[in-house]
């Protein structure tokens, strides 16, 4: 059971507050910012107490959405009702971000009045509170505009641009235009350890496929996978080398798998508002799909206190693709006092930012096949044995667009219904980010 529920802006600005239970303590919000400022680079805990009083938070498109309680509750409850309820005001403002909560605030406060009666969860569903909530959603500029993707996150990750998700429109007001669409994504996450040699200590792929459909009626919606896909790679024999393989799958309650084993296609009753159809995720990702490789090469002169690094960034993707905005961040020893480093020009820039003790090279865009080096030295105030040690490891953050590691396609997206003949528009997108992408040096 839940005593406050509010959103916060980046800036600590209060966009919505509901005492549900009158039991909680005065200023929360506040409470919540402090600690958010408190912690500054390092990151907060998503769940956290202070005086007895738990916080739980997600932070969605530079919002916060944040839970309290006094109570001994599931943590992961109260995480999967914050991220039902930024699922809501994406599906019924049709954006999330603060100016279209600003925009719909009552739309909001009538939405949290349905989801949450005296602190406890009643109803979650996009669908079925469409028959209670009254409001009508005002939308936003960037609302308008259906080939713009919604920004923020995927799994919870903040983005660093606008990721390939559905469309800006809000599911009110999404049926009552002349264009029938519908848009989904395929998306995954990496999370990669690659050692000093070169090996792939860990490979992991977390994906899943996003639908949003703009169709009248909700007609059944036919989704064809790969052919050779296989799910649990035991029952795989030697001869099933280049077959997709997945370690597990998750459907939504909708996807019909009645003749999933022997077709491969998903049967979809879409719901409202934007859903997961399926989660997947694999454990050992093919090394040759990785997107990126580094070369390192660490000088170290005893008798000098400057290190001097190189390095050669790789990206393996096919030509026809390329890696935006890429962020590599090489940690420096703790005696560092300034870094020089001499990167090609262009959209490239680098700095060093001397409270993290860390060096950042921001890259825009990154042809696939393409490679490109920088050479970065590292002034120290004092001579230090364990400078070396202190060097690395290099973390990547990055964005590939029509670009698949596990090898998952999408075959078809197919509309149907006997009664009508539909030709909607199908939008059907790739991206691949980072969750953890490390290489040691």
């Amino acid at each position: 059971m839940l005593s406050h529920f509010f959103i916060l802006s980046s800036r600590g600005d209060t966009l919505i507050f509901r005492d549900y239970r009158g039991d909680g303590v005065k200023g929360t919000p506040e409470i919540f910012f402090q600690k958010i400022k408190t912690a500054g680079n390092n990151s907060l805990p998503p769940i956290f107490n202070v005086d007895g009083v738990n916080f739980i938070f997600i932070k969605r498109n530079g919002l916060y959405f944040v839970c309290i309680t006094k109570f001994n509750i599931s943590p992961a409850f109260a995480v999967e009702v914050l991220t039902r309820v930024s699922d809501l005001c994406k599906d019924y403002c049709g954006v999330l971000n603060e100016e279209s909560i600003k925009s719909n605030f009552p739309l909001i406060y009538e939405l949290l009045d349905e989801v949450l009666d005296f602190g406890y969860v009643q109803v979650t569903s996009t669908e079925s509170l469409k028959a209670y909530i009254c409001n009508q959603p005002v939308t936003t500029a960037s609302g308008d505009d259906i080939r713009q993707c919604t920004g923020g996150t995927v799994f919870g990750v903040e983005k660093m641009s606008l990721p390939s998700t559905a469309a800006n429109k809000p599911v009110v007001l999404g049926k009552r235009g002349n264009k029938s669409e519908v848009f989904m994504d395929l998306l995954e996450r990496l999370t990669v350890l690659i050692s000093s040699d070169g090996n792939v200590l860990r490979s992991e792929v977390d994906g899943c496929i996003q639908m949003k459909s703009f169709v009248a009626g909700n007609p059944e919606i036919r989704i064809g996978l790969n052919d050779d896909f296989f799910v649990d790679k035991s029952s795989l024999t030697s001869q099933d080398s280049v077959a997709v393989r997945l370690d597990n799958c998750i459907f939504h309650e909708s996807v019909d798998l009645s003749n999933f084993e022997t077709t491969r296609i998903l049967l979809v009753k879409p719901p409202e508002g934007e859903f997961i159809v399926m989660k997947y995720r694999l454990s050992e990702a093919p090394q040759s799909t990785l997107p990126f490789t580094l070369i390192a090469f660490v000088d170290e002169d005893e008798d000098s206190k400057v290190l001097e690094v190189v390095l050669k960034l790789r990206c393996n993707v096919p030509t026809s693709s390329c890696a935006n905005n890429i962020v590599m961040k090489l940690p420096v020893p703790k005696s560092a006092v300034s870094v020089s480093h001499k990167v090609t020009s262009g959209t490239r820039t680098a700095e060093f930012k001397s409270s993290e003790k860390a060096w950042y090279w921001n890259i825009a865009k990154l042809q696939g096949g393409s490679e490109i080096s920088a050479s970065v030295k590292v002034h120290m105030g004092e001579k230090r044995k364990s400078a070396r040690k202190e060097i690395g490891p290099v973390s990547l953050e990055f964005e590939i667009p029509m670009y698949i590691c596990s090898g998952l396609q999408i075959r078809y997206l197919r509309v149907q219904d006997r009664d009508k003949a539909y030709s909607p528009f199908r939008w059907v997108r790739y991206i691949t980010h980072s969750d953890s992408y490390v290489i040691r040096i």
